[in-house]
């Protein structure tokens, strides 16, 4: 459940600004491109989670890590270069459904080799925990760049940069 509240936070909150600014859709239409988004982008959750997971089990978790963190950046880049169409949206929800909960296996298999998995429940937990007041911080922060702004660009910028960043950390973790 909590997956699927945070896919139709990103959906309300990004997404539908961004369609009804370059689209100009009525409010109705609206609604039914972002329901449409959450509901194509489940598969590719599950899918993206159990894909991972095979691969993280033959190769390093923190290289995958970094791959999923340069592609949910490039995934963001081309999405924000391409003109926005129903097409487009669509296929940025299924490429960021692929990418978005994948780093789930891989987390909680690298806390489990570092630590063991005696305590690997309260470790997840505080990792959730981090990851929570993280994505508390960014959708205030994207709220106040757009209060500021009018926009959410600088904050599409923002998560580029950052997912960028967390990349050349995981890559050299490996």
């Amino acid at each position: 459940m909590r997956s699927l509240s945070r896919r139709d936070s990103l959906a309300h909150s990004f997404l539908q600004p961004r369609v009804e600014r370059r689209i100009g859709e009525t409010r109705l239409e609206l609604l039914h491109v972002t329901v449409f988004c959450s509901s194509i982008a489940e598969l590719p959750f599950s899918a993206g989670t159990v894909v991972v997971k095979l691969g993280g089990q033959r190769l390093r978790k923190p290289i995958l890590l970094a791959a999923i963190y340069a592609g949910r950046a490039v995934v963001i880049a081309i999405f924000l270069a391409v003109p926005l169409t129903p097409l487009s949206v669509s296929v940025f929800a299924i490429a960021i459904g692929l990418l978005w909960m994948s780093t789930v296996p891989l987390t909680n298999g690298t806390i489990a080799s570092i630590f063991g998995v005696e305590h690997l429940s309260m470790l997840g937990g505080v990792v959730f925990l981090c990851h929570q007041v993280g994505a508390f911080l960014g959708g205030w922060l994207g709220g106040v760049v757009y209060d500021a702004t009018g926009r959410y660009d600088a904050m599409w910028t923002m998560s580029i940069g950052l997912m960028s960043r967390r990349q050349v950390f995981w890559k050299r973790a490996a």
